[in-house]
């Protein structure tokens, strides 16, 4: 079941995606590349996101440290 859910998300868009861009330019490498480089864009907002997070946590984790 779990391995089926896996396969639907995950899996078989990055299949069609990686198999897609091999017919496109003929090149594993270039699909690798194009496909992490997508990835990234996809993942920099939530990145951000963490980033602005985890300054906020420090601010708080410093207000403890004086508190003690």
């Amino acid at each position: 079941m779990l391995n089926e859910v896996y396969n639907f998300l995950f899996y078989r868009p990055i299949f069609k995606f990686l198999d897609w861009s091999f017919s496109l330019f003929k090149d594993f490498g270039f699909s690798i590349f194009l496909l992490t480089f997508l990835l990234k864009i996809f993942l920099f907002p939530l990145s951000v996101k963490m980033q602005k997070e985890q300054k906020k946590m420090e601010i708080i984790s410093q207000k403890l440290r004086e508190i003690r």
